[in-house]
């Protein structure tokens, strides 16, 4: 995977008019855009094992755990980048929560979005997750 940028939002943006400071990253999945990860074996496990808090992000399902059960379904890393950058600040005592990650337009790129607090974290934590 690669990062083609980043881009850090302070105000009303395409993205949300009331999350007003969101990270936009471009990220080309490269070989990844084919392994969702259910076809990675032990994915979930050491995922969990690097983040055991990540069992509180909701996720789409709505409920606690949530994230981890569409891991076991089966989701993509864009997906995943978001939860790990979101999860990177709330370990340095940052409440963020919002992200989203949508197609970029072109085959395994995505435009990885995720609220931030302060803008050099927000950035950190996008190339860490990757």
């Amino acid at each position: 995977m690669k990062i083609r940028e980043i881009n850090a939002m302070r105000g009303p943006n395409y993205w949300s008019i009331r999350r007003h400071r969101l990270i936009v990253m471009v990220l080309d999945l490269e070989e990844m855009e084919d392994r969702p990860s259910n076809k990675i074996k032990g994915f979930r496990e050491r995922l969990e094992a690097m983040f055991p808090t990540m069992y509180e992000h909701r996720c789409s399902v709505g409920t606690p755990g949530g994230f981890f059960q569409r891991v076991d379904e089966g989701t993509w890393m864009g997906h995943i980048i978001e939860h790990i950058a979101l999860e990177i600040q709330t370990l340095a005592g940052m409440d963020t929560g919002f992200g989203r990650t949508r197609g970029y337009g072109e085959k395994g790129v995505y435009n990885v979005v995720f609220s931030y607090i302060e803008e050099n974290v927000g950035r950190f934590a996008a190339k860490a997750a990757v």
